[in-house]
């Protein structure tokens, strides 16, 4: 860390949480959608809900551009969307990365109800061109009712080559997979956005933990948590930003992020010390229980 540290540019990323705006339906509007009975007025309530989020994040992200972020994504499923209006939704988005020719990552929860699997938890990637990148489903919901509900697809993380480096990305719980995350180390991503949304009993520790796929894999790191910590690191894990979702009501952390990132040892030979001990142990075992020779007595 003293010899080689970042030395590269630097790219203002801006990372959002969703606001208290609108009035959210009550559980009871949300367990009739997931059962497939809601009614005219239920839906007409959660339009309204999402509508004034959705709102607020993209009015939020235009400031942020206009300010000077080049990269801007806000955190995990804050964008409800129902599946017929998704694409009014982002066509707003494409509209907004062009007109500040920016990167702009839209974390959707896209409700698509009476299929088995309602919910479509991905991150949309806009290009300065306003043209969709890629979009990336999260890999590994929480198990239970997320799990439950979740469409997955695939497994692969996506990457984009940009001029502040190779973006990748990453949502939430995908990073406590290292196996998942070694994708990004393979393809030399040098940024990771990760979209996330924490609870109070793994606050601050799952974003902390995060730092160590950052540190594993060489990139940098920016995690934008709901409800929990947001931080930002670089690829030797040194902190550049954070926020706290309980000590804030701007909800936004801004954070100068290198553009370049390192190739490392774990990146290139996987768990090979893990395995080579494993094998060590093995050797040793099997030397232990070997059964020793007994040599003749000799006058």
């Amino acid at each position: 860390m003293a010899l080689f540290p970042p030395s590269s540019e630097t790219v203002r990323i801006a990372s959002l949480s969703a606001r208290n705006v609108g009035t959210e339906p009550g559980k009871d509007v949300w367990d009739r959608l997931l059962r497939n009975q809601a009614t005219t007025s239920d839906l007409t309530a959660i339009r309204n809900w999402t509508a004034a989020v959705n709102d607020d994040l993209l009015e939020r992200a235009e400031h942020e551009a206009q300010g000077g972020a080049r990269i801007i994504f806000w955190a995990e499923g804050n964008s409800e969307v129902f599946k017929e209006d998704e694409a009014a939704l982002l066509a707003r988005g494409s509209q907004l990365a062009a007109r500040n020719h920016a990167y702009l990552g839209m974390a959707l929860a896209t409700w698509n109800p009476g299929q088995p699997k309602p919910l479509e938890n991905k991150l949309v990637l806009i290009d300065p061109k306003g043209q969709i990148a890629w979009q990336y489903y999260k890999t590994h919901p929480v198990p239970g009712d997320e799990a439950a509900m979740s469409v997955a697809k695939g497994g692969k993380l996506r990457s984009l080559d940009t001029p502040f480096g190779r973006i990748s990305a990453a949502i939430c719980f995908d990073a406590d997979f290292p196996q998942l995350l070694m994708q990004a180390g393979a393809s030399r991503s040098d940024i990771v956005p990760s979209p996330s949304n924490d609870w109070h009993a793994i606050d601050p520790w799952h974003t902390q933990m995060t730092s160590f796929r950052a540190i594993e894999q060489g990139f940098n790191l920016d995690r934008q948590t709901s409800h929990g910590l947001s931080a930002a690191f670089d690829y030797e894990g040194r902190v550049l930003s954070t926020m706290d979702h309980c000590q804030t009501t701007h909800y936004a952390m801004i954070a100068e992020v290198p553009t370049r990132g390192a190739r490392t040892i774990y990146s290139r030979l996987d768990d090979w010390f893990a395995w080579l001990s494993t094998a060590g142990l093995l050797v040793l075992a099997a030397r232990a229980f070997k059964p020793s020779r007994i040599r003749p007595l000799q006058n």
